[in-house]
């Protein structure tokens, strides 16, 4: 479960959202603090006016403060970009299209054709037939594997975004990697909520970030990018 940041004894996590806030002009978020040794931290709300931000305490108590500001600038772009509005949405048209291809499957029995002579027409219709069903078995996957390249693209975006608040890739570079070392896995949390996250939650999904059902990119290359950012190592990817 998570609690409400106490301001009295969480004052350095507080001024570093309210720091973010002010560099992304939007308003200050709740602040929430999970219990679990992994490093990881989430934000979430429909709108900026209604958004929370939420950290686990092995996070808050691993990274520094200049690592702070890059996840939390990250989790404020997430913020700003409305990304939660864009999964609801992204999940209700995934969810649409396997319903649609559903109801077609279960509408549309094959149907034996006669020894008339319209049986070139009848192998058209059941060429048709045979096309209807392929497209309504691979659209749901297809609709799937969309959605969840768009969503590596928005956590590109956000490192981006967060840097700019920040205006130190570096920072958020340096809290992935401790990240990787450390372990980002929360308990209890599932593929339902895996996308929030600043790295997923999920050890099976997290060490195949290149899979193409995959919520989040490789850390690696997040990493490489922002040092490219920062002016470090290669070039960008």
């Amino acid at each position: 479960g998570a609690r409400e940041a106490d301001p009295s004894t969480h004052q350095k996590l507080r001024n570093v959202v309210e720091e973010m806030s002010i560099a992304s002009g939007l308003p200050m978020p709740r602040v929430f603090l999970m219990e679990s040794p992994g490093m990881n931290a989430f934000a979430a709300g429909r709108k900026p006016s209604e958004a929370i931000v939420a950290v686990t305490t092995g996070l808050l108590e691993g990274l520094n403060r200049e690592e702070l500001q890059g996840v939390i600038g990250h989790e404020m772009a997430h913020i700003k970009s409305r990304d939660t509005l864009y999964n609801i949405y992204a999940a209700v048209l995934v969810g649409s299209i396997a319903l649609m291809a559903d109801m077609f499957l279960r509408g549309t029995p094959f149907r034996g054709r006669g020894r008339s002579g319209a049986a070139g027409r009848g192998r058209g219709n059941a060429a048709f037939f045979v096309l209807g069903i392929l497209l309504a078995l691979l659209a749901p996957f297809a609709a799937k594997v969309l959605q969840m390249s768009i969503s590596r693209q928005r956590e590109y975006h956000a490192d981006a975004v967060g840097a700019q608040f920040t205006r130190n890739p570096q920072g958020l570079a340096s809290a992935l990697e401790k990240i990787t070392q450390t372990g980002a896995q929360v308990p209890g949390k599932n593929r339902g909520t895996q996308h929030l996250f600043v790295i997923n939650p999920m050890r099976h999904f997290a060490d195949n970030s290149s899979a193409l059902l995959s919520t989040h990119p490789s850390t690696a290359l997040r990493i490489q990018r922002l040092q490219a950012m920062a002016g470090v190592g290669a070039a960008a990817v």
